[in-house]
């Protein structure tokens, strides 16, 4: 059978290939002498182009298969190229840590496919399928790590799964062997015997598939390996859209983002210049040096001298002076220009993102510590919300619990949407009186509530404005929480000031300016209040002033002559009248 193709193995993987098996028995005698056998009768002639020698073992004391593979190719020019591989395969053994972590990350990645899905039904104003469903690089790395994440769980499930059917079935096998019933001694009748049996054909058969499965799943560990090994950069990447809403780390993500292009054409120089050094390397050492005697090898050399790593002694000995300006080329124009050129590319680009950002005072400690305060918060909310819930079920209760007025019950869900339609200034109308606010947030939510009321103009106040408590607590807030919404925007505001850019500082000065007018105008409310009001009463008291004034007018005046009565004319007037000389012309006669 080794000398007919296929090997009359009942297989249909190897049913009509052109590919010869033989069988060597692990005990060293019968296998030497079958080997010797298919030596004397040519088993390997001119015809051969390689032989490859599997080998299936497994140890139970630290429960690992092992494939080993050895390769014989023969070339035309007579030289025998040999290559060995031992791949391990460890059977696995859960432990119940191990256990609970695999069903959370199997729990974690269903959540992100139930994520991912409900993402997609809520972009209902995509114009089409693809764009709801791939509309960002977001989306497709999602469905890309929930795709691959359960292609993982599914073929590590079916890995294992092979992989205790295999155990199984190799320990089972030794029961089948067909040469146990013979007497190993005479070699000659053995060997025989077993080229005309039938059962022996069998058994080869069931040790080939043994041994192509186990390879198979060696094979199929590596790609599961290697799929792992990729899948953890779907969680680093995860993990800075995670920490995009971190200030620091989301200002480095947008550097990376940001300085992607430049960092793309001083990787095609890099890789010209590196390039350019290893053909010289092996242009010069090729010929005398093993290490720079191909292209793969002259590669890794010149990464070693990247690294300290390289034999520059040799390099020196045969040509001091060509190995000399070699490695001082390569060292300035490769290690300390092209790679001091990242540096330099991250640092603009850094500042330029820190520029367009602000200050990002927070890190991430800071972060921590209000995050912690958003939990107490919560807390406190959830506790209150209970205590009023028992208080209002179990009345028997209301003496042991601790009471809480319906003022000091929070909201649930602070509406942020709407917070945001204010933050979005849209009305052209910048002399709008920001303290109308409330009335515009009622038409919104009427709006949004199916109400008639027009809230184009309302969708927010003028850019100057600046947000206030009771526009939080019309748009739904209550008052605590409201509060405390206040307290962490003056906390993350509180002296962010740009220091590069002329129009942010400009406009953080008026928006300061504006702040401080509105505090001073908030002072001075109760006074002004009081100042309206007693003038509103003195215009109220102007008419019947008026009217007095009038009656005591008409008494002081005296009464009106007739028209045929002597006009009265006051003495003083007629002395210094009778004093004036008389003019010439027309003269007037006044009688007293």
């Amino acid at each position: 059978p080794a000398f007919e193709a296929g090997g009359r193995l009942q297989r249909p993987e190897v049913v009509g290939s052109d590919r010869f098996f033989a069988f060597l028995d692990v005990q060293r005698g019968v296998g030497k002498a079958r080997a010797l056998q298919l030596a004397k009768l040519g088993w390997c002639d001119g015809a051969t182009d390689w032989i490859e020698v599997h080998v299936a073992l497994f140890n139970a004391e630290v429960r690992a298969f092992a494939h080993v593979l050895v390769r014989f190719d023969f070339t035309s020019g007579g030289e025998v190229a040999t290559h060995l591989e031992v791949r391990p395969l460890f059977l696995p053994e859960w432990t119940t840590t191990l256990m609970a972590l695999d069903i959370v990350w199997g729990f974690l990645v269903v959540a992100l496919l139930f994520a991912t899905v409900q993402e997609t039904f809520d972009r209902k104003d995509a114009p089409n399928l693809f764009v709801r469903c791939c509309g960002d690089a977001w989306m497709v790395l999602d469905w890309l790590g929930t795709l691959v994440g359960a292609g993982l769980l599914g073929f590590f499930y079916l890995l294992v799964t092979g992989i205790g059917l295999l155990a199984g079935g190799l320990a089972d096998f030794g029961s089948q062997d067909p040469l146990r019933d013979h007497n190993s001694n005479d070699i000659g009748a053995l060997l025989e015997w077993s080229a005309s049996s039938e059962s022996m054909r069998n058994y080869e058969g069931a040790l080939a598939f043994i041994i192509e499965s186990l390879h198979v799943a060696v094979q199929l560990k590596a790609y599961h390996r290697i799929t792992m090994f990729l899948y953890t950069f779907f969680i680093l990447i995860r993990f800075f859209r995670g920490f995009l809403g971190q200030p620091i780390i989301a200002s480095i993500a947008r550097t990376l983002g940001s300085a992607a292009q430049d960092l793309v054409h001083l990787a095609i120089m890099l890789g010209v210049t590196f390039e350019n050094f290893v053909l010289g390397g092996l242009l010069l050492f090729g010929s005398e040096i093993r290490e720079w005697s191909s292209v793969s090898l002259a590669h890794q050399s010149a990464l070693a001298m990247i690294s300290g790593l390289g034999d520059f002694a040799s390099m020196y000995e045969l040509y001091p002076l060509s190995a000399t300006v070699w490695l001082f080329t390569f060292a300035m124009a490769v290690i300390f220009i092209t790679f001091n050129m990242v540096l330099a590319i991250m640092v603009d680009h850094f500042r330029q993102v820190k520029t367009e950002l602000g200050q990002i005072d927070h890190n991430i400690f800071e972060q921590g510590l209000l995050l912690a305060g958003d939990f107490y918060f919560r807390v406190t909310l959830i506790g209150k919300r209970f205590v009023y819930f028992l208080r209002l079920q179990i009345p028997p209760l209301c003496h042991v619990l601790p009471e809480f007025e319906e003022s000091e019950l929070r909201v649930g869900k602070i509406p942020y949407d709407d917070i945001l339609d204010v933050l979005a200034p849209v009305c052209k109308d910048e002399t709008l009186d920001p303290r109308k606010t409330a009335e515009m947030i009622k038409r919104m939510q009427a709006a949004k509530t199916g109400g008639n009321a027009d809230i184009d103009w309302a969708r927010g106040l003028p850019a100057w404005a600046p947000m206030q408590r009771d526009i939080l607590t019309c748009l739904g807030c209550d008052p605590i929480t409201a509060e405390r919404l206040m307290e962490m925007a003056n906390e993350a505001m509180a002296g962010k000031r740009p220091e590069d850019f002329p129009t942010d500082v400009l406009f953080h000065e008026f928006e300061g300016h504006m702040r401080s007018m509105y505090d001073q105008l908030a002072a001075t409310d109760e006074d002004l209040r009081t100042w309206l009001s007693e003038r509103r009463v003195d215009v109220d008291q102007i008419e019947p002033r008026q009217r007095k004034l009038e009656l005591l007018a008409v008494e002081k005046i005296l009464a009106r002559p007739d028209e045929s009565a002597d006009m009265l004319v006051p003495e003083d007037l007629m002395t210094l009248a009778d004093a004036q000389p008389e003019p010439p012309g027309p003269s007037m006669a006044i009688k007293n």
